[in-house]
C-alpha cells in the first residue's frame, strides 16, 4: 500500500513523537528522579548542617557553664577535710596533733580508724503525725493537711531530700588534761573550718578533782604532798629597782585568772588527787574527692 504525501508526514510526525517519548522514558525521566533525590538529599544536608552550625554556636555558653559548675564545685569541697589529710593514720594524727599541742592536752591513747563510705544524714525536729488517720476522717477539702503540711514544711522538705554519701574517718582519742585545758580543745576542733564533727565526749572526772577534794576535806584528811609550783629566778639588781617602780597590782577580783595548771595532792592516807581528768573524744573528719578540672579547651580528632 502506497502512503500519499501526507499520510507519509503524518507518519513522520508520529515517529519523532514516538522517538522522543522513548528518551524522554530512556533517559529524561530517571533523571529527573534521580535529581528529586538529590534535592531531598540537599534538604537533609542542610538541616544538618544547620544542625550542626547551632551546637557549634553553643560551644561557648556551654564552655562557660562547665567552666561554672566546676568552679562551684571547688567552692563546695572546701568546706569538706583534704584527702590527704585522712590517707593514712599517720597524716591523720599530724593534721589534728597540733590542736592538743597548743592546748596543753596530752594524748594517752590514739586509735585512728580507716576511712569508709557513709552516709550523713539531716538534722531536723520529727513530730509523730499520732493523728494522721483522724485528720483524713474529718478532712473533707484538705484544709487540714495543707494546715499540717505548712506548719511541718522544713521537716517534710528535709525527710524527702537524698541524704548524700562522702568519706567518712573516725579519730578517737583519750587525752588528759585540765578542765580549761580540755575545754579550750574541744573549742579548737569546734572552731575547724573544715567538715569535723565531735561526736562523743566521756570524761571519766567531770569534777576535775574537786569533788574528790572536798570528800578529803570532808573526811579530815590532810595533804601531805602537792606538786611544788614552778621555781621562778631572782630578779637582777636592776630588775629588783625596776620591780620596785611598778604600780600596785590589781584587785584579785580584777586580774584576769590565770590558766589552770595540772596539780596532784597526796592526802594522809595515800590517797592521791589531782585536777586533771581522762577525757575519751572521738571526732569525725568528712572528706570527698575533688572534680578534675575539665579540659574544655580540646579538640577530638575526627577519626577518634
Amino acid at each position: 500500500m502506497k502512503l500519499n504525501y501526507r499520510e507519509k508526514i503524518i507518519l513522520g510526525v508520529f515517529l519523532a513523537v514516538a522517538i522522543m517519548f522513548g528518551i524522554f522514558i530512556g533517559l529524561v525521566k530517571p533523571k529527573t528522579k534521580t535529581l528529586k533525590a538529590n534535592e531531598t538529599k540537599r534538604d537533609e544536608l542542610i538541616d544538618q548542617r544547620d544542625e550542626i552550625q547551632r551546637k557549634i554556636d553553643q560551644i561557648p555558653v556551654l564552655k562557660e557553664k562547665i567552666n561554672n559548675i566546676y568552679e562551684e564545685t571547688v567552692k563546695l569541697s572546701e568546706i569538706f577535710v583534704p584527702m590527704a589529710d585522712i590517707d593514712t593514720s599517720i597524716e591523720l594524727d599530724k593534721a589534728l596533733q597540733k590542736y592538743a599541742d597548743e592546748n596543753n592536752v596530752k594524748i594517752v591513747s590514739l586509735n585512728a580508724g580507716k576511712p569508709s563510705v557513709a552516709t550523713l544524714g539531716y538534722y531536723y525536729s520529727k513530730d509523730e503525725d499520732f493523728a494522721k488517720e483522724l485528720r483524713k476522717e474529718a478532712d473533707l477539702n484538705d484544709a487540714l493537711l495543707n494546715e499540717y503540711n505548712e506548719n511541718h514544711a522544713e521537716e517534710i522538705a528535709l525527710s524527702e531530700r537524698k541524704a548524700e554519701s562522702l568519706i567518712q574517718t573516725k579519730y578517737g582519742i583519750r587525752v588528759v588534761g585540765t578542765k580549761e585545758d580540755i575545754w579550750n580543745y574541744l573549742k579548737a576542733i569546734e572552731d575547724i573550718d573544715k567538715a569535723v564533727v565531735i561526736n562523743q565526749v566521756n570524761i571519766a572526772d567531770y569534777t576535775f578533782g574537786k569533788e574528790a577534794m572536798e570528800k578529803a576535806q570532808q573526811a579530815g584528811a590532810q595533804i601531805v604532798e602537792a606538786a611544788a609550783p614552778e621555781e621562778q629566778e631572782a630578779p637582777a639588781e636592776g630588775e629588783a629597782a625596776e620591780e620596785a617602780e611598778k604600780p600596785e597590782e590589781k584587785p584579785e577580783e580584777e586580774q584576769e585568772a590565770a590558766p589552770q595548771k595540772p596539780v596532784s595532792v597526796i592526802t594522809a592516807n595515800g590517797e592521791e588527787i589531782s585536777n586533771v581528768s581522762n577525757v575519751d573524744i572521738v571526732i569525725s573528719l568528712y572528706s570527698v574527692y575533688n572534680m578534675p578540672k575539665p579540659d574544655t579547651d580540646y579538640i577530638p580528632d575526627a577519626t577518634e
